[in-house]
């Protein structure tokens, strides 16, 4: 879905942002001829739907275009995109896969009004979020990228408010208008944020060169990297002495951290100081990327709630006998039923209302 969604938005940004607009030399007739990128636009967001539900990343893709357009209220632009074969060739791949559904299994349209009106409606009360909801876990879905995000709403939030056409515009339409309009669902999952998480990207690489600049211009005893050992280090520390023995794990664990922890700081110090580009962003990178595997490895072995579930479910085909199917209650939150399906393998049978 995400690799779909980019590729329409990719389309859209070919058009709107070519050295000479289309809509300046194509007809504006509906029945008349569009440039290929418009017709590539029509196929990815038709084929979001193979994806991701009825219309859903359609939806998602295409709430940013429209919030663009009618926030530069360029109506020439507008008509170029009001084109009745694309519009048709988006209904075709649109309709192709649940036409298909349904036409082999009829009671389908009863699991899309459950699993689509109800996200709507409040109904599908497994993911029913409060209207916050995704403001509250964008931080996180954003880190650690999200601490540079202040810096990149003022360099460019201005411009989009000012600057009809401009790429941080459409940047930020990417960005939030997404966030508003699935905000108003009561359905809400944190997933549905991975298609928008590119702007914030894009927003956060316009920030560091400027933040990097900045650290330039400071006198050199404070770009001093073992200013980090009391700036960063020394906090970090306390930190880990005062959680010790709440952080799970084998005994070596908070040791290695408690001397880790400062080589980091001032590693990742000395690099943002450094005067070429490539090696801060390097450096900046490699820190990174460390605390992402180790996080990772970290939480895999001594976070994960579900490691005994997983025990288990592995050793069930081994008490069933050959060719038995293993029958699994699908009345349980939904993704523990694909969970559970995963590990099961082919000789799962979801039981559907089982109470």
């Amino acid at each position: 879905l995400c690799a779909l969604c980019t590729l329409a938005v990719d389309a859209f940004t070919r058009i709107e942002f070519a050295a000479k607009h289309p809509a300046d030399g194509a007809s504006r007739n509906p029945f008349g001829g569009r440039p290929a990128s418009l017709l590539w636009l029509c196929v990815a967001l038709g084929l979001t739907n193979m994806a991701k539900g009825i219309l859903f990343g359609a939806a998602m893709a295409g709430i940013p275009m429209v919030g663009y357009l009618l926030w530069n209220r360029d109506w020439k632009k507008i008509g170029f995109y009001l084109w009745f074969w694309g519009a048709a060739i988006f209904l075709l791949l649109m309709a192709a896969w649940p036409a298909a559904v349904f036409a082999t299994l009829p009671d389908a349209a009863e699991l899309w009004k459950y699993d689509h009106v109800g996200r709507l409606d409040g109904s599908y009360t497994e993911l029913t979020e409060p209207w916050y909801y995704y403001l509250r876990v964008l931080p996180g879905n954003l880190a650690p990228w999200t601490l540079v995000l202040p810096f990149a709403c003022y360099l460019t939030c201005g411009v989009a408010w000012r600057v009809r056409h401009s790429a941080e515009r459409f940047l930020w339409c990417w960005a939030v208008l997404p966030i508003v309009v699935f905000s108003f669902s009561p359905g809400k999952h944190h997933h549905y944020l991975l298609q928008c998480t590119a702007p914030w990207a894009i927003l956060a690489a316009r920030a560091l060169p400027w933040l990097h600049a900045q650290i330039q211009s400071w006198p050199d005893r404070m770009r001093n990297p073992r200013n980090s050992l009391l700036t960063l280090a020394l906090p970090g520390e306390i930190v880990l002495a005062v959680l010790a023995k709440k952080i799970p794990g084998p005994g070596w664990l908070v040791p290695v951290l408690l001397v880790a922890w400062p080589c980091i700081a001032f590693g990742f110090s000395w690099a943002t100081a450094q005067r070429r580009g490539t090696v801060a962003a390097a450096g900046l990178m490699a820190t990174v990327a460390l605390g992402f595997v180790g996080g990772h490895l970290y939480a895999a072995n001594y976070a994960d709630q579900c490691i005994a579930d997983t025990i288990f479910l592995k050793q069930v085909p081994g008490e069933v006998p050959a060719g038995e199917p293993i029958l699994v209650n699908s009345d349980t939150h939904g993704m523990d039923e694909c969970r559970i399906q995963f590990y099961l393998g082919n000789r799962s049978r979801g039981l559907h209302n089982l109470t």
